[in-house]
This record gives structure tokens, C-alpha cells and sequence, in this order.
């Protein structure tokens, strides 16, 4: 079955194609079989052979000594079916006997003449009004038995109605569906089974609707998200100012006397460590510690734009009070506030990432300075 519907969606789409790039119907025959396709495609004369069809409609109304294998939007079969028949679109009507098996696909699915063998089909709506002389397999979330199944019948139903003419010889498997909610009629099935359908594969019924977030949530969400991450840094800055203060100060001090020489500093830092990292990948065994590289690099952009915040943070409070920020709580007011004043910067539209860069860029050479002054005192 499922080579058979291969087949058949293949055929969709190479016909399909054909018909898309042309607005006239095209037919051909070949070794006793006809292929159709186009817009509206009818198949009106007899075909000894299969006819293979595919459209925006398709229409049989002449018989078919072979098999019939049709993929449109709207298919609607009029003529007898010698063989097997094969059909996927949206509206699927089958009104004409099929002298072996059908499998059909689709949203809306009409059975309103016998199928000479078993019935396979999968949809959204499946309506089978006449008889089938084999068995039945079914998927669809409302299904209509008026006929009758002269084997066993496999449904997989949300649901199901019974029609006065309804039964099956066999037995009768419900999927997904309740004894109550089906409410099979007294005698309609030689056996009725009731099956619940395994975790994950839930029946075709309305799922529960996502609940989205209102505009209240995502505000407050927004907004929380903010507070965290400025507090995030502030601690980090205050962390480093408290661990070397002198150090921090000095260099803070120093960068603001040659900003463009700072921001250039870190420039040229994370250029370098990037430029290396591309060295060292042509070594090839080097190429195993890029990872280690890349993530160094990380931090170190991390560092910068916690340290640059803190310095533009510690460059406005020394204006406003006249003095560096030597105690405990100047060093988390201008943390702070650095903190918070970038991170509002970085709101800015289509500006704010380079707002970010240069303040991660400033405040590594900010951090260069401090460093090695850290290791001369080490040193000595």
C-alpha cells in the first residue's frame, strides 16, 4: 500500500508540474494506458488499460479496464474501475464500482458505489454509503458506515454514526473512541472492540489551543528579563572594583583620558586573539583547541562589556560628585548605573548591538592596563 501511494504522489507532482506550466489538458496513450494531466483533466472514453491523471479536477466517466491512479484537488469518478483504484485530493468521490481495492486520501471522502475488495482510507471526513467486499481500514475524525463490510472493519475515529443499512460481517475495531460515544447499534458487527490509541497519537479531534502570553505577560517578562540582567552585571562590576580597587580605579582613570586609545586597545586584543585562533587552525592539530579559543575569546567580551559598564557608570558619578568612587557604595552606585544606562542604550533599534560592541571593546582595554599592572605588583 504505502509503495502504491508513493507512486501515486509521485504521479502528483510530476503531472502536477507539467499542468502548472501549461493551461491546456494534455492526454497521452501508451501500451494500453492513458495519462492525463492539466487543469481539468477528463478521462470520458474507455481505457483497456491503467489510467494515470492528475489536475486541479479530474473527472472519470469512462470506464477503466485496468487500474486508476488520480491525485487532484477534486476527483470524481463516474465509470467503473476494472482493478485497483487510487485516489488522493481534497474532495475524493468515488460513484462507480471498483472491481478490486481502493485506497484513498483527503479531507472530504464519499464511498457512494461497492469496492469490489478492501477499502483503505484516510481523511478528515469519510462517508462509505455502499458495500465493500473485503474488509476496511479507516483514519478520519467523523466517519459514516451505511453500508455493509463484508470483512473486518479497522476504524480510528473521533465520530462515528451508523446508517440504517449499516453492518459488519467481521469484527468491528473502534480506535479512540469510547463504548458510549460510539453507541453501536445492537447486531451491527459480529465482535466490537474498543482500542485506546497509544500515548502520542491522539485522535483527529480539535487539539487544545495554545494559550499565548498577553501583552501584560510579555511586558512583564520584558521588563524582568532587564532588572535580572542588570543586576547581573552590576554584581560582576562590583565584584571586580572591590577585588582591585586601586587597580580598577587607576585604569578606569586612565582610559577616559585616551578614550579612542582604549576603545583601539581593545580592538586590537580580541583581533588578535581571533587572528590567532585562524593560525592556529592551519597548524591542523591546533584546530582542536579553537573551541578553547572561541570560548576564552567569550569571556574576555564579557569582561569588557561588564568592566565598560562600570567605567562609563564610575566616569558620571565622578562628574556629578567630584570624586572617584572609593567606597563601597559610590563602587555599586556607579556599577549600577553604568549598568543600567548601557543596557537602556542597547534597546535602541538597529543601533544598540554596536552600542554593545564598543562598550565590550572599551572596557577590555579598560581591563588591559589593570592587568598588567596587577602582574608588575605580583612581579615585584
Amino acid at each position: 500500500m504505502i509503495r502504491h501511494l508513493a507512486t501515486l504522489l509521485a504521479l502528483a507532482l510530476a503531472l502536477t508540474t507539467g499542468a502548472a506550466a501549461q493551461d491546456d489538458d494534455t492526454a497521452r496513450d501508451f501500451a494500453g494506458d492513458r495519462y492525463l494531466s492539466g487543469t481539468t483533466p477528463d478521462s470520458t472514453t474507455p481505457v483497456a488499460g491503467d489510467l494515470f491523471a492528475a489536475g486541479e479536477r479530474v473527472d472519470v466517466d469512462g470506464e477503466i479496464g485496468g487500474a486508476a491512479h488520480l491525485a487532484a484537488r477534486r476527483i470524481s469518478l463516474t465509470a467503473p474501475v476494472g482493478d485497483d483504484l487510487y485516489a488522493a485530493g481534497m474532495d475524493v468521490r468515488v460513484a462507480a464500482p471498483v472491481e478490486s481495492a481502493a485506497t484513498l486520501a483527503g479531507y472530504d471522502i464519499e464511498v457512494a458505489a461497492p469496492v469490489g475488495g478492501n477499502l483503505r482510507a484516510f481523511g478528515r471526513h469519510l462517508a462509505i454509503g455502499s458495500d465493500v467486499g473485503g474488509s476496511v481500514i479507516a483514519a478520519a475524525q467523523t466517519i459514516e458506515l451505511s453500508g455493509t463490510v463484508a470483512g473486518d472493519a479497522d476504524l480510528t475515529v473521533d465520530d462515528i454514526s451508523f446508517g440504517p443499512g449499516a453492518s459488519v460481517a467481521g469484527t468491528l475495531t473502534l480506535r479512540g473512541i469510547t463504548e458510549a460515544e460510539a453507541a453501536v447499534p445492537e447486531g451491527l458487527a459480529g465482535d466490537v472492540r474498543y482500542l485506546e490509541l497509544p500515548p502520542g497519537a491522539e485522535g483527529f479531534g480539535e487539539r487544545p489551543a495554545m494559550e499565548l502570553p498577553g501583552l501584560g505577560e510579555i511586558v512583564l517578562a520584558a521588563v524582568a528579563a532587564f532588572v535580572v540582567g542588570v543586576l547581573i552585571v552590576t554584581a560582576l562590576a562590583l565584584a571586580a572594583a572591590s577585588l582591585a580597587p586601586l587597580r580598577v580605579e587607576e585604569a578606569v582613570e586612565r582610559s577616559f583620558h585616551s578614550p579612542g586609545g582604549t576603545l583601539w586597545a581593545g580592538i586590537l586584543t580580541l583581533s588578535l586573539i581571533l587572528g590567532g585562533a585562524l593560525v592556529l587552525a592551519l597548524t591542523g592539530i591546533g584546530a582542536l583547541a579553537l573551541p578553547l579559543v572561541f570560548f576564552a575569546a567569550f569571556l574576555l567580551a564579557v569582561a569588557g562589556y561588564v568592566m565598560g559598564s562600570y567605567a562609563i557608570g564610575a566616569r558620571i558619578l565622578r562628574d556629578e560628585t567630584h570624586g572617584a568612587p572609593d567606597r563601597f557604595g559610590p563602587r555599586a552606585g556607579a556599577a549600577l548605573l553604568g549598568a543600567a544606562l548601557v543596557a537602556l542604550l542597547a534597546l535602541i533599534p538597529f543601533a544598540g548591538w554596536l552600542v554593545v560592541l564598543a562598550v565590550a571593546l572599551f572596557g577590555l582595554g579598560v581591563i588591559l592596563p589593570a592587568t598588567a599592572r596587577m602582574g608588575e605588583g605580583a612581579a615585584a
